[in-house]
């Protein structure tokens, strides 16, 4: 079984941004983990790394945790559930209180072909199946960076530190490889200590 990548997260000022902000687009906050993406494809549980398919029965250690809490889920036929997979609350960089549910925080779902459930229903299917989901600060037009920069400053969902940053998706456009168009801002504090 094969799941797609999710696609790039192009950086602010990224030339394939162009005309990024001329639409509604939605602001969540980004977790330091691991990319970590799983489904259930013709009754069969599947994941994969950002770079890799997995394998189930003997996955890299960094992924153990978030493998053996989702793959027996009621996952939708057909439906990939996009995350970051924690290890521990210090997975990565940055030192959380906690890690989420079952070692997986969602950011979205995609019912197939780049058809990505609504922000309150992916919250639903989340809580449905057990797992969280990053919080969502914005939806809508951006006017100006300040705005964004203003979001830098929250505490984490998982409490403990600073969000790592924000990814804005914008769900009608299409990036260069086909994919939704994403883009990031990243902390400058969370650079400094990276």
């Amino acid at each position: 079984m094969h799941i797609p990548s999710f696609g790039s997260i192009y950086n602010l000022g990224h030339k394939a941004l162009i005309g990024f902000f001329d639409e509604s687009v939605q602001v969540t906050e980004k977790v330091d983990a691991s990319f970590f993406a799983f489904a259930k494809i013709n009754g069969q549980y599947c994941c994969r790394s950002k770079g890799q398919q997995l394998i189930v029965d003997n996955p890299e250690k960094l992924f153990s945790k978030a493998v053996q809490n989702t793959k027996n889920l009621d996952l939708k036929e057909g439906y990939i559930y996009y995350g970051e997979a924690f290890n521990s609350p210090s997975h990565n960089t940055l030192k959380y209180n906690r890690v989420p549910n079952n070692n997986v925080i969602l950011f979205a779902i995609d019912k197939g072909e780049q058809d990505f459930l609504p922000y309150l229903e992916m919250v639903e299917e989340g809580k449905r199946i057990g797992l969280e989901t990053v919080p969502i600060y914005h939806e809508g037009k951006i006017d100006n960076l300040d705005l964004l920069k203003t979001f830098l400053d929250k505490e984490s969902i998982l409490g403990g530190t600073k969000i790592e940053g924000v990814v804005l998706k914008h769900f009608d456009v299409f990036s260069p490889d086909k994919k939704i168009l994403m883009a990031k801002l990243v902390s400058e504090a969370f650079k400094e200590v990276h």
